[in-house]
């Protein structure tokens, strides 16, 4: 729900902003151009406006939704839940090998009093 209003585009075309310039009492093809470029320029500044309005509004009512709230302090719980698991996994693997290289060295050391 919230990723498709974040990602919001609206689809007005904002043509009533227009009227900076009137196309049809363009002199020539340039100044034509030059008037549409400035004309879609404003529209296009105008749905920028809108949809960052719109995102914004989506990003406070989000913060407030109790639901999104909740998720949050689960994905926390659970990232902490895996850091910890990961600390004690790389904690076991250190104790194996100390055990590894203690056993080694018992060998080695009952090896050498031999020769």
């Amino acid at each position: 729900f919230y990723g498709w209003w974040q990602s919001y585009c609206t689809k007005k075309s904002y043509m009533w902003l227009d009227d900076l310039y009137d196309v049809r009492q363009a002199d020539g093809r340039r100044i034509l151009r030059a008037m549409e470029k400035e004309n879609k320029k404003i529209t296009d500044e105008a749905k920028k406006e809108f949809n960052e309005s719109v995102r914004s509004l989506v990003l406070h009512i989000k913060k407030k939704d109790p639901r999104c709230i909740a998720q949050k302090e689960k994905q926390k719980q659970l990232e902490e839940e895996r850091l910890a698991a990961e600390k004690r996994r790389k904690e076991e693997q250190r104790r194996k090998r100390a055990e590894e290289i203690e056993r080694i060295t018992k060998t080695r050391a009952g090896y050498d009093s031999r020769t």
